[in-house]
C-alpha cells in the first residue's frame, strides 16, 4: 500500500481535473513549447489580465534567476504536510475557489520526479497588487523562488513537483467520477481504460493543455495522450492486469464492447478558445 507523501487541492467540479483525479495519476505538463498545466490553462481561459500579468512576472524571475526551479505554469503544486494543507484552506474563507477541505486529496510521490521545489506560499497570497490584481511591487519574487520564509508569518510550504503524482483515497475519486459521468456520459469506457492505464504505469488517457499563436489569435486547446494505444507491450500489461482480478468497471465498458465500440472521445472543445490577442490584453 502506498503511503501519503503530500496533499493537494483538486477542483473535481472541473471535468478535466475530475478526469485526471478519477484516473488516479496527475501527470505534469510536458517540457515542450506550448504545454501548460490545466491550472494555468484555467487562468488563461478565465481571461483575468491581472492574474495573468502576476504569474508572468513570477515566471520571468524564475526563468532569469532560478532556471533550475520547476515553472508554476507547468509543474504541479502540493503540500508536504497536513498542517500546511489545513491552513491553506484559509486562502478562501468565502468559498469562491476550490481551496476547501472537501477538495484536499492525499498523494503518493513515489512516481514523481526527483525535484522538490519548496516555497512559502505566503509570498504569493500577500503580494502587493492593485484592485485589478496587477503587481505593484515585484521585489519579493526572488525571495519566493529562493525558498525564503515570509517574514512574521508561519510558513505555508507549497512544493512544485513534476512527473506523476498518485491520487490516494476513494471519496474524492468517487466525486470526480460523478463529474466526468455528468459531463462526458458517452466517454466512460475511455475513462475506465485510462484508469487501468495509470495502474500499469502508462500515461495513456492523460489530458494536456497547450497554447499557440496563429496569426493574430491565441489558441488554447486540449489533447488526450493515446500514444500507448498501439504499443503491444502496453496492451499486454492490460491483459495481465485483468488476469490479476484487478477491479474493472465492466458496467461502463460492456455497453460499448457489445457494439464493438470504445464510445466517444471526450469533447474538450468547449474548454478551449480562439481569441484575438488584443482581447487577451483587454481581458474581454
Amino acid at each position: 500500500m502506498l503511503a501519503t507523501d503530500a496533499y493537494v487541492f483538486l477542483d473535481v467540479d472541473n471535468p478535466l481535473c475530475a478526469w485526471a483525479t478519477y484516473r488516479g495519476a496527475l501527470v505534469c505538463a510536458p517540457e515542450a513549447p506550448g504545454f501548460i498545466s490545466v491550472w494555468t490553462a484555467g487562468l488563461i481561459r478565465a481571461s483575468d489580465p491581472g492574474r495573468m500579468s502576476f504569474e508572468s512576472a513570477v515566471e520571468a524571475v524564475r526563468a532569469a534567476q532560478f532556471p533550475h526551479r520547476i515553472s508554476r505554469l507547468r509543474g504541479m503544486f502540493c503540500l508536504l504536510d497536513a498542517n500546511s494543507a489545513t491552513r491553506a484552506c484559509l486562502w478562501d474563507q468565502k468559498h469562491r475557489t476550490h481551496f476547501q477541505p472537501k477538495n484536499i486529496a492525499e498523494l503518493s510521490l513515489t512516481e514523481a520526479g526527483t525535484r522538490r521545489d519548496r516555497m512559502d506560499a505566503n509570498w504569493i497570497t500577500n503580494a502587493p497588487t492593485d484592485a485589478a490584481g496587477h503587481l505593484t511591487d515585484g521585489s519579493w519574487i526572488r525571495n519566493y523562488w529562493a525558498g525564503d520564509p515570509y517574514p512574521d508569518k508561519e510558513p505555508i510550504w507549497e512544493t512544485l513537483v513534476d512527473g506523476r503524482l498518485i491520487v490516494l483515497g476513494t471519496d474524492i475519486r468517487q466525486r470526480a467520477y460523478a463529474a466526468v459521468k455528468s459531463e462526458f456520459p458517452n466517454s466512460l469506457m475511455f475513462l475506465e481504460i485510462a484508469r487501468q492505464a495509470a495502474w500499469v504505469g502508462s500515461d495513456l488517457g492523460t489530458i494536456s493543455a497547450f497554447v499557440k499563436i496563429e496569426e493574430n489569435e491565441m489558441v488554447l486547446d486540449y489533447a488526450m495522450n493515446m500514444v500507448d494505444a498501439k504499443r503491444p507491450e502496453f496492451l499486454d500489461r492490460l491483459v495481465m492486469l485483468k488476469e490479476t482480478s484487478h477491479p474493472i468497471n465492466w458496467a461502463d465498458m460492456k455497453p460499448h464492447i457489445d457494439h464493438d465500440s470504445f464510445g466517444q472521445v471526450p469533447d474538450f472543445r468547449p474548454y478551449g478558445f480562439r481569441r484575438p490577442i488584443h482581447q487577451m490584453h483587454q481581458g474581454s
